[in-house]
C-alpha cells in the first residue's frame, strides 16, 4: 500500500453516505495501515541510536532531521517522531467514529454529520505520513557492518542449535534444555556460542558433531529459512515480487479515482 491508495477515500465516503456504517470499516482499515507506519518508525528509532553497539545502524538524511539546541553534533529524528505521534490522532478519530455510531438504528441519523471530519482528517494524516516516510526511507543509509556486529549479541543462533539436535532425533523440548545449558555456560564465561570449544558441545549432547559450526554462522542461519515468508534471499525475493505486483495493481485501480479534496479547498 502507498499514498496513492488513499486518494480514493473521499469517493469511498460519498459512496457510503447512505449507509454510514461502512465508514467505520474504512476508518478501521486506515487505522491498521497507520499502525503499520508506526511499527516501521518504532523499529527504525530503535536502530537509529543503539547504545549496545555505540553506533547508528540507520543514518537519516539531514533533510529529515533537525539540530539540537544544546548539542551541535546531535541530529534529532523529528520527522520520524512526529509520524509516530500521529498514531494517537488517528486512533482517536476511529474511536470518536465508533462511539458516534454506537447504538444507532438503520438509515441516516443526524448524529452522522459527525462522521466525516475525523475520517477526512485520518485520510489526510496518513497520506502526509506516507509521503514523508517515502522520502525518509529512500534517503537513509544502513550501516551493514553495525548490523552484522549486532547479530553477534544475544545468542541468536540458540534456536538453530536446538533445531540441529531436533533434526538428529532429540525431542525439541530436550534440545531446548540442552541449548539453555550451553547459553548459561556462555553467560558465565562471558562469550558467545561460537566461542565454546567443541568438547563443551559434546559434553552437553553426543549428537553434536563438528558441523555444528554451520549452525552458528549467521549468514547460514538466514539462508536456511526457505519456507513461505522466510529470511532466505530467495524467499525474500518472492515476497518482494509479490509486493511489487500488488503495488502495480493498486496504482492501476486507484490512479483512476477522484483525488482527495482538502477540507476547505478545491482540487489542486
Amino acid at each position: 500500500m502507498n499514498e496513492k491508495n488513499y486518494e480514493a477515500i473521499i469517493e469511498a465516503i460519498l459512496f457510503t453516505m447512505g449507509e454510514s456504517v461502512e465508514l467505520d470499516k474504512i476508518a478501521a482499515a486506515i487505522e491498521l495501515d497507520k499502525k503499520e507506519t508506526k511499527a516501521i518508525i518504532e523499529k527504525m528509532m530503535k536502530h537509529y541510536e543503539n547504545p549496545s553497539i555505540g553506533v547508528k545502524i540507520i543514518e537519516l538524511d539531514d533533510a529529515f532531521t533537525t539540530g539540537s539546541s544544546i548539542m551541535p553534533q546531535k541530529k534529532n529524528p523529528d520527522f520520524a517522531e512526529l509520524i509516530r505521534g500521529k498514531s494517537g490522532r488517528v486512533y482517536g478519530n476511529l474511536l470518536q467514529l465508533l462511539v458516534t455510531m454506537k447504538g444507532l438504528p438503520l438509515a441516516y441519523n443526524k448524529d452522522l454529520q459527525e462522521d466525516k471530519e475525523g475520517a477526512l482528517d485520518t485520510a489526510h494524516t496518513l497520506m502526509q505520513c506516507l509521503s514523508v516516510m517515502a522520502g525518509m526511507i529512500s534517503t537513509w543509509t544502513v550501516n551493514e557492518d553495525a548490523m552484522a556486529r549486532e547479530c553477534g549479541v544475544g545468542h541468536l543462533a540458540a534456536t538453530d542449535v536446538a533445531d540441529y539436535l531436533a533434526k538428529r532425533g532429540l525431542p525439541f523440548r530436550e534440545a531446548h534444555a540442552v541449548v539453555g545449558h550451553l547459553v548459561l555456560m556462555c553467560e558465565k564465561r562471558g562469550c558467545n556460542l561460537e566461542d565454546l570449544p567443541f568438547e563443551v558441545f559434546q559434553e552437553a549432547s553426543p549428537l553434536f558433531e563438528h558441523d555444528i559450526t554451520e549452525a552458528l554462522d549467521i549468514p547460514s542461519i538466514v539462508a536456511a529459512r526457505t519456507t513461505e515468508g522466510g529470511t532466505a534471499p530467495a524467499a525474500v525475493a518472492v515476497q518482494l515480487q509479490r509486493a511489487e505486483a500488488q503495488l502495480v495493481a493498486d496504482e492501476g485501480v486507484f490512479g483512476s479515482l477522484t483525488k482527495v479534496v482538502e477540507m476547505g479547498h478545491g482540487i489542486k
